[in-house]
């Protein structure tokens, strides 16, 4: 992507750090490109040796070497601080950008921790040469790369969506709750993470219990979508182990064999409607939160299932 191409259109946060990333590279090669023709220039050296041994006296020769390797450190320390100038004035820039930027956390607030972030440039202060600045400095903003990093101007409708989401879940939940009252009941009593006694509960239904534990594994990790694909891992289970047990290709058929009752069934279906307004086919991007929820809700639903009729 051609950055410089890019003036006057918002650009995300992601993208103002890869173009400081490219940026800082082009910088940091040219720097480097300087400093080798300062100080190796072998054709300048032959010719001054070629001088010295024809036209100076042989009582001055080494003085005459002498003021030439002087002369040649001055030009390497010449380059290098105009080189540490030009780092030090991208630094300023890294700094400008990164003002305007916040880690967008949890406990996220109006004032953001943008001052958090240009910590991060202190440890360039002592620096002097300038390839370790600029390596320094592009370690600083890969490391900024990697952040989840929200524009400080977008944090007012960032908590006012977090804000919306989060009453509409707690009405999703109070519904869930109204229909599915029995599996919610089981489902505050569900250690989800137990995984050998999840695996256990589900080995007599292979396809379930696999279901089940990759919907775990995703959601222990911090892959892109994973939350998504647990929840979608959660309702096959529910599909699956109806269709087991209710001995029909069709779940909600095969969910008639197993309940005699409406409510019971309702209680069910309850939990799978809940997972779908979460997963693929809700087009909501769920939070890692509301799939823990899924999961536990899901687990609950399966005791209620494979524990039909017991008391």
């Amino acid at each position: 992507m051609c950055f410089e191409n890019l003036k006057g259109i918002n650009l995300t946060t992601k993208d103002e750090i890869s173009y400081l990333i490219n940026k800082g590279g082009t910088l940091h090669t040219q720097a480097n490109q300087a400093l080798a023709a300062g100080v190796h220039s072998n054709e300048a050296s032959i010719i001054g040796d070629l001088l010295v041994k024809e036209f100076i006296p042989h009582g001055y020769k080494r003085i005459v070497r002498k003021v030439g390797t002087i002369g040649q450190k001055t030009a390497r320390e010449n380059i290098k601080t105009q080189w540490h100038e030009a780092g030090k004035r991208f630094l300023s820039e890294c700094e400008s950008k990164v003002k305007q930027m916040s880690l967008n956390t949890k406990n996220l607030t109006i004032s953001g921790n943008s001052h958090r972030l240009v910590q991060k440039f202190n440890r360039l202060r002592k620096i002097r040469n300038p390839i370790s600045f600029f390596d320094t400095i592009l370690a600083v903003i890969q490391e900024l790369q990697n952040l989840d990093l929200i524009w400080n101007k977008d944090i007012p409708q960032e908590l006012a969506n977090r804000k919306e989401i989060a009453e509409v879940e707690k009405r999703e939940r109070a519904g869930l709750r109204s229909i599915s009252r029995d599996i919610t009941r089981i489902a505050r009593t569900v250690d989800s993470f137990n995984k050998l006694s999840i695996s256990d509960q589900l080995k007599h239904y292979p396809s379930v219990q696999k279901s089940i534990l990759g919907a775990l594994d995703r959601l222990q990790t911090d892959a892109p979508d994973a939350e998504r694909h647990c929840i979608t891992s959660c309702r096959a289970a529910i599909e699956s182990l109806c269709i087991k047990v209710g001995k029909e290709k069709d779940w909600k058929n095969s969910l008639n064999n197993i309940f005699s009752s409406d409510t019971d069934r309702k209680q069910v279906k309850g939990v799978w409607n809940y997972l779908s307004g979460k997963g693929a086919h809700g087009g909501h991007n769920p939070t890692k939160k509301e799939a823990e929820y899924c999961l536990q809700s899901t687990i609950a639903t399966l005791n209620f299932i494979i524990n039909r009729g017991k008391t």
